[in-house]
């Protein structure tokens, strides 16, 4: 009876410790609800350039995850830096946003979680490819105030279509608010019309411009217009650049369109880190000079 009453007990303590790991399990430890097939995609937030983490490192992270403490953190407070995309279970597309800085992330849901030593670790490697391909492929962010004096009167630059890859070559010859610039010679008025397909446009196009050292994000249009003071170059007139939060001349005002193009040549997504307020709808189509 006693030997009964011992097997018994044993067994119902058994049940008590494996409900209370269980438990705690489901507490304390984050679970994140990848597909099993789900890719793992790692962006900088508000930036368009996407990179794809290695089959190795998708394994990696998946286990280390489950050792990831939950945290009662809001993360509403904080301004995430990347996050990595996958689709859950249900075939739903989901983020994990990460904010290395401070070691921690969070779930589309608000769950927040640790992010400890090792998974810090996992994570640098894609952290410094993605930003190292952001700095090659894209320019830099810079406000009107700062670009002006990088792109400076009479200064030459290179301008280089981020669509296309195609470059060529100008000169700044007046703008306050922005840069007027033309082209330097016949050959560069020549590529640049065939950027805009043989056909002069006021379309903007995003650009990177390279100017003493400095790859700055641009936008430019495509329409002689004005005076020209560059001989032999084709091109009747000059076409403007514009750079984040510059303005045009004759409305002082910024042109929505312009810093969209300024944005996708910095790599951002649209309506990304624009300064409130400055950005108002286009009433009439001055082609933002």
């Amino acid at each position: 009876m006693r030997e009964r009453a011992g097997n018994v007990f044993l067994v119902l303590s058994v049940v008590v410790i494996l409900g209370v790991t269980a438990l705690l399990d489901q507490v304390m430890f984050y679970r994140c609800d990848f597909a099993p097939d789900s890719e793992l995609i790692l962006y900088k937030f508000d930036y368009r350039e996407p990179c794809k983490l290695t089959e190795a490192e998708q394994k990696e992270l998946r286990r280390l995850l489950r050792y990831s403490l939950k945290i009662p953190v809001n993360p509403q407070q904080f301004y995430p830096e990347y996050f990595i995309t996958y689709s859950n279970s249900a075939g739903e597309a989901r983020r994990l946003y990460i904010l290395r800085s401070a070691r921690i992330g969070w779930d589309d849901n608000g769950q927040a979680l640790t992010l400890n030593s090792r998974l810090c670790r996992l994570l640098d490697n894609p952290i410094i490819n993605l930003e190292n391909a952001i700095d090659q492929r894209y320019g830099e962010l810079i406000h009107w105030d700062q670009a002006q004096h990088i792109l400076a009167m009479y200064d030459r630059a290179l301008v280089t279509d981020v669509d296309t890859g195609r470059s060529f070559w100008v000169q700044r010859r007046g703008g306050s608010k922005h840069a007027d610039v033309q082209p330097l010679t016949a050959r560069d008025t020549h590529i640049m019309k065939a950027i805009y397909n043989g056909k002069w446009s006021w379309d903007r196009r995003a650009v990177i411009v390279s100017s003493r050292n400095r790859r700055v994000a641009a936008s430019m249009n495509g329409m002689p217009h004005g005076a020209g003071a560059i001989k032999d170059n084709d091109f009747d007139g000059h076409f403007c650049i514009h750079f984040y939060a510059s303005r045009t001349h004759g409305g002082n005002r910024v042109d929505e369109r312009h810093q969209n193009m300024v944005l996708k040549a910095a790599g951002l997504i649209e309506g990304a880190k624009l300064l409130p307020g400055t950005v108002k709808k286009t009433v009439q189509d001055d082609g933002g000079r």
